[in-house]
């Protein structure tokens, strides 16, 4: 039997009919293919818009086979359905799995009405496919926006996250939610302002509102970007989600171009699996806890991933401030997460500081120049550009940007005292053999007594007094250390290094960074021999 919950959709003029399935195709197939001939008929600027990403076949199916909810009665949420190829390659293993559910039923979430004929042939296929199966199927598809459906909810925190008159809860929800960044002033920002610090991204709000709508013991699939993992602007997100689902199994696509190929699209992506269980880390048992980890190139190798078994309560932190989730992809890397972790030292216990360059170069552009000109008095500007490992090139010939800023009262906010501190490149491009490219920057290095430091660059700073030299060699050489670097790519897949990332690196202790300056700077040359440097407070 077949119930059909869902409305007739008007039909949408494409200039081209929608194709019909083939007979005997699997209903997952078809939506890929009708996922295909929407977006030939649809422009890409409309879907990037909806932040509409379409999961590829392989992707789907892999997705479907770590469910591990096992419920004769079953009710199925997937938010941003789009042509739904995720909720049929779900009940096709569902279909196929030993212990076969005798009633599903699937509620859709689509925003875009461009997209509800689509969605609803694809589902109307399915349904066929379910029936000639004798599985009694019904679905719902309701064009509303997912995250406002629940703003009434997501206003009251314990409501969201403690499922208080919850009326909709369901066993598994599978998702390939939409990405764009949204205004703090968007009403689904304000909504749930609960689990919002800065500016939001939309994914993280639809992981947040699923969690809450899942039964006890109830699943959860996601493929998502990574950067919800750290970071200070998901920490409120992170608290919450992670004390409602317990992750049990991750995948990495180690291609930022592999996924989502056809969309073009660059984006560090995982597949998150958890279960909801509140409260899950107060368990006496949670010691015990552990999370397969598995990683491929990209979609077209997923099949043979094999998966690794790690303790959870090492990659996830419950007790800390942060709960940064780390995933690690490897032996080797766990041993990295292992040596690291056991270091009691921490720039706040130092008494460091990390600020971000105040200077934003298109604000700031009346103050910029070339060259120094006329009787006006400059100050040196440093970009990403002039920090190179373990030593600043200001200037730089041929680089065609402003590197001297105009000291005047007004400009006087964007510049900085000259003292002896550390500057780190904010950015880096994924394939770079570093992720953390870090100088150290003497007042004697340049002469001048202030410097403008443009935003794309962190500084690190004594917060009361100054850095000695040697320390500030110190903390270079360590952050240059590739067990650091490793250590930061583990709980980082983003190519922005942010001050709070750093902030949250243990360091060994003080004495051994000071005695690690004291003989680079009593080196004499300028070629510092890292790996000597490494085994000495390894």
């Amino acid at each position: 039997m077949v119930q059909v919950l869902s409305k007739k959709p008007r039909k949408r003029d494409t200039g081209q009919a929608i194709p019909d399935p083939f007979k005997n195709e699997l209903p997952s197939y078809y939506a890929e293919r009708v996922g295909d001939w929407y977006s030939g008929v649809l422009q890409i600027h409309h879907r990037k818009q909806q932040g509409q990403f379409f999961t590829p076949f392989s992707v789907a199916r892999f997705m479907a086979s770590l469910v591990s909810v096992k419920t004769r009665n079953l009710r199925i949420l997937d938010p941003g359905a789009g042509c739904g190829i995720l909720s049929c390659a779900l009940c096709e293993a569902l279909l196929n799995s030993k212990s076969k559910p005798a009633t599903i039923h699937l509620e859709l979430f689509e925003a875009d009405e461009t997209l509800f004929p689509s969605l609803d042939k694809a589902m109307r296929h399915l349904s066929d496919y379910l029936q000639d199966r004798q599985t009694l199927f019904s679905f719902r598809i309701r064009h509303e926006d997912f995250v406002l459906a629940y703003a009434e909810r997501m206003q009251n925190e314990s409501c969201l996250f403690h499922g208080a008159g919850v009326k909709d809860e369901y066993d598994i929800c599978i998702s390939n939610p939409p990405y764009f960044k949204l205004a703090k002033t968007d009403p689904r920002s304000v909504a749930a302002d609960a689990i919002v610090y800065g500016q939001p991204n939309i994914y993280f709000l639809f992981m947040a509102v699923a969690a809450s709508l899942l039964k006890p013991k109830g699943q959860l699939v996601f493929i998502t970007p990574r950067s919800f993992a750290s970071g200070s602007y998901f920490q409120k997100f992170r608290r919450y989600f992670f004390d409602r689902i317990r992750p049990d199994a991750i995948h990495v696509f180690e291609s930022r171009r592999g996924t989502f190929t056809k969309d073009k699209i660059l984006q560090e992506n995982i597949i998150l699996s958890g279960i909801r269980f509140d409260h899950w880390h107060q368990k006496e048992c949670r010691k015990a806890d552990s999370i397969a980890i598995s990683v491929s190139a990209g979609y077209e190798d997923l099949t043979p991933a094999s998966p690794k078994k790690f303790a959870l309560d090492k990659l996830l932190d419950m007790d800390g401030r942060c709960r940064m989730l780390r995933i690690p992809q490897s032996r080797e890397e766990e041993d990295v997460l292992d040596q690291v972790s056991q270091w009691k030292g921490s720039f706040g216990q130092y008494g460091l500081k990390i600020s971000t360059g105040p200077v934003v170069a298109f604000r700031a552009k009346s103050y910029l120049a070339a060259a120094k000109t006329g009787k006006k008095e400059y100050a040196p500007l440093l970009w990403l550009h002039h920090v190179l490992p373990l030593r600043v090139e200001w200037p730089k010939i041929n680089l065609k940007k402003p590197q001297y800023i105009e000291i005047t009262d007004d400009s006087e906010s964007l510049l900085i005292r000259n003292q002896n501190c550390v500057l780190v490149r904010r950015f880096s491009a994924k394939e770079e053999a570093k992720r953390l490219v870090a100088a150290p920057l003497c007042r004697n290095d340049i002469c001048s007594d202030y410097l403008g430091l443009e935003n794309h660059l962190n500084y690190i700073y004594k917060k009361d007094g100054s850095l000695t030299k040697e320390e500030a060699w110190g903390i270079a050489i360590v952050l240059n250390c590739q067990i650091i670097d490793t250590y930061y790519r583990i709980f980082n897949g983003s190519t922005q290094v942010g001050a709070s990332e750093i902030a949250s690196i243990p360091l060994p202790p003080w004495e051994y960074i000071q005695n690690i300056g004291r003989k680079a700077c009593s080196s004499m040359s300028n070629e510092i021999d890292m790996e000597l440097l490494a085994d000495f407070f390894l």
